[in-house]
């Protein structure tokens, strides 16, 4: 009897501290998750997180969690579905909700994201993730007016956060404010030192305002970062080009064509630049070149005949008359009055 009873105790011991054990197991699947998701694992943190649910699928905070996952695993049906569950479990949880709207905006469901993303920050106006959020999707409708008044206020909780810089960046180059979008691309490259992306873009915002020296050093800047992005040492030519620096121009060009001698962009930049420096036959012969990779170019006919007449030989310049009217007719005008002259 004395053994039968203490078999009854140890089951009955057993049965009540069951649910404790699995909330714990829960709690500490949950830890081990989130460690994973700072450490950016976001495939094994989702894992993990599902294998939590699992013990424990009434905690819409797991939900919350593996949504967040999913949608930077590009998961997105999945990560809407989870986003749901967390909100059906915590109608509260304003980040699910958050996570639910960048989910649908990513699928291109804008309206029904601006929806889910408005009433996140109506349950809390100091969440800058969803105030970034929602401008970001009011950027997609084209209202940036809406769209600067959220991303601007993401800003004031949250200085640092570089997302909502850099849709203002956007919305600022699409309205042809230079100044503005300069303004927060300063402000990127110091919370971000070793952006390229960010330097390239300053370099562009400064190239428009005219202030050529700065797109330079921006520039520079960009290219000692990534020095494989052609892009940026292009840009880099154009840059020394248009502050008259021709010389550094044709050097930073005749560097760029030994990794991509066949770049029309990179060949008709070099003619003018030794155009400019009156270096004709070397301009005729880049301008060539670019033209034998677009035979329809007719800014590389022009630059061919021109560099001709430069040198006072309007014959040769006269061959390329007819295919430019071709083209053309207002350039064709433009070089019959230089051959009259």
């Amino acid at each position: 009897m004395k053994t039968q009873f203490a078999f009854l105790l140890a089951a009955m011991l057993m049965i009540s501290a069951a649910p404790a054990f699995a909330q714990q197991s829960s709690q500490g699947l949950f830890e081990k998750g989130s460690k994973l998701t700072e450490a950016k694992k976001f495939k094994e943190a989702a894992a993990v997180f599902e294998q939590a649910i699992e013990k424990d699928p009434s905690d819409g905070i797991l939900f919350r969690y593996l949504a967040w996952c999913q949608l930077e695993l590009a998961q997105y049906d999945k990560a809407i579905e989870s986003a749901r569950k967390a909100i059906a479990l915590d109608p509260d949880d304003y980040v699910a909700f958050n996570n639910l709207g960048w989910g649908l905006l990513q699928l291109g469901r804008t309206d029904e994201a601006i929806t889910e993303l408005e009433t996140s920050i109506r349950m809390n106006s100091s969440y800058a993730l969803s105030r970034n959020n929602l401008g970001y999707a009011y950027m997609k409708q084209g209202r940036d007016d809406e769209a600067m008044d959220e991303l601007r206020a993401a800003l004031q909780l949250n200085p640092n956060e570089k997302r909502a810089r850099n849709n203002l960046v956007s919305i600022y180059f699409r309205a042809g404010k230079y100044r503005e979008a300069a303004a927060e691309l300063e402000t990127l490259t110091r919370l971000e030192p070793n952006s390229a992306g960010h330097f390239a873009g300053l370099g562009g915002a400064y190239m428009n305002l005219g202030e050529h020296q700065k797109a330079i050093d921006a520039f520079q800047q960009a290219v000692t970062l990534d020095p494989k992005d052609v892009q940026n040492m292009k840009h880099l030519g154009m840059a020394q080009s248009a502050a008259g620096k021709r010389n550094d121009a044709i050097a930073t060009f005749r560097q760029l064509l030994t990794e991509k001698p066949k770049d029309y962009d990179v060949l008709f930049s070099l003619a003018i630049a030794y155009n400019q420096t009156s270096r004709y036959d070397d301009a005729i012969a880049a301008a060539k070149e670019a033209l034998e990779l677009k035979p329809n170019s007719e800014q590389a006919i022009m630059m061919i005949a021109m560099s001709y007449v430069s040198k006072r030989d309007r014959d040769s310049a006269r061959v390329y008359l007819p295919r430019l009217k071709e083209l053309d007719a207002d350039l064709a005008k433009i070089l019959e009055k230089a051959l009259e002259k």
